[in-house]
């Protein structure tokens, strides 16, 4: 839940020709019933839920708001730093690190308290403008619709938080570390390198190639416990070589259930990733550490029996066909496996060949 919010204006004008961004600071928090609190909170939640990854404090990067964040918390310093003198120089660090090719928005910074543990929202978002139709009467007793140009919107049903991160300390007291989550709607994997680094001074918790390694491993056991037949398992394991080998610079794990996993079992198969520690977030891709793997379809029969094969190769109407055949009496599931006529060029170990 949001305790106190302290929200600053970061706008982008044109002054001699030239873009600036000009900071419209508050001086205090802002007032809230507790309905509109409870639909903020919620409106955050949304979005860390459906885009988050884990951040961690880069310790490299020095002239981040890390610093400030750890004053604020541990109110240890001869400078008295409040929520809102610290959200002020806050937005001063973001209008100096932020691109012009940004757009202006408001800079929100919050108290959070998430399930009895203090935490610190820090999120841009997107500065909206609309037309409101007012019905009135005329001095002529007409009905008649008055249209009023509404520039001050914020967080209405189609606002853009565009990023949002929701910080923490944690380690043993004794070495202690400012962590948290980071969704990027505009960035998504690949956040803005002002937002995350320049101006938070944080960097992502796992690297891409530990990420891509993990989720092609939890991945491929979720299809092989499926019960799906022989050619949708194939489908879907060829679904996910093809991705994985593309030249798309991210993968999105939601996207490939939703795409390439029988509706009926992508409940099934998300819970299984996440449990696994697969987040449904896209993330940046890196194959290096599973460059040979991605080359190859394996598939694993009875008694130690592998057939493995690029991925284009196997499926119907290719050189690898697996045929599904009428359960036996007994309930065993038998299938085919036709290849097509080919030449024999060599035989390897370890299926590398």
């Amino acid at each position: 839940m949001l305790g106190e919010v302290m929200i600053h204006q970061v706008r982008k004008e044109r002054l001699k020709g030239e873009s600036v961004f000009v900071i419209e600071q508050t001086d205090i928090p802002i007032e809230m019933t507790p309905d509109v609190r409870r639909k903020l909170t919620d409106r955050f939640i949304e979005a860390l839920l459906k885009h988050a990854f884990k951040v961690v404090e880069d310790a490299d990067i020095t002239d981040g708001v890390m610093g400030l964040v750890r004053t604020y918390w541990e109110g240890e310093s001869d400078q008295q730093v409040d929520l809102i003198s610290m959200s002020k120089t806050m937005s001063e660090r973001l209008k100096t690190v932020q691109p012009f090719s940004s757009g202006s928005g408001l800079l929100v910074v919050a108290d959070a308290t998430v399930d009895g543990k203090k935490q610190l929202l820090v999120s841009k978002v997107e500065h909206q403008q609309a037309m409101q139709a007012s019905p009135s009467t005329n001095d002529k007793g007409q009905r008649v619709i008055s249209m009023v140009q509404l520039n001050d919107l914020v967080f209405g049903d189609h606002t853009k938080i565009y990023k949002v991160a929701l910080l923490t300390i944690s380690g043993d007291g004794q070495e202690e570390d400012v962590s948290g989550k980071l969704a990027d709607s505009q960035n998504g994997p690949d956040a803005a390198q002002f937002f995350l680094r320049s101006f938070l001074g944080m960097k992502l918790y796992d690297a891409p190639d530990v990420v891509t390694k993990r989720y092609m491993d939890v991945m491929s056991a979720a299809i092989n416990k499926l019960e799906l037949t022989p050619n949708e398992k194939i489908d879907a394991r060829t679904a996910l070589t093809v991705e994985l080998k593309n030249n798309q610079k991210t993968l999105d794990p939601d996207t490939f259930i939703r795409n390439h996993i029988p509706q009926h079992r992508q409940t099934e198969v998300r819970t299984f990733a996440q449990s696994r520690g697969v987040n449904m977030a896209p993330f940046l891709k890196d194959n290096a550490r599973i460059s040979n793997r991605v080359e190859r379809l394996r598939i694993s029969l009875d008694d130690d029996i592998y057939i493995v094969a690029p991925a284009e190769a196997i499926g119907t109407g290719r050189k690898i066909n697996v045929k599904q055949q009428p359960a036996s009496n007994d309930g065993t599931q038998l299938v085919t496996i036709e290849i097509a006529p080919t030449r024999l060029a060599q035989v390897d170990n370890n299926g590398r060949g």
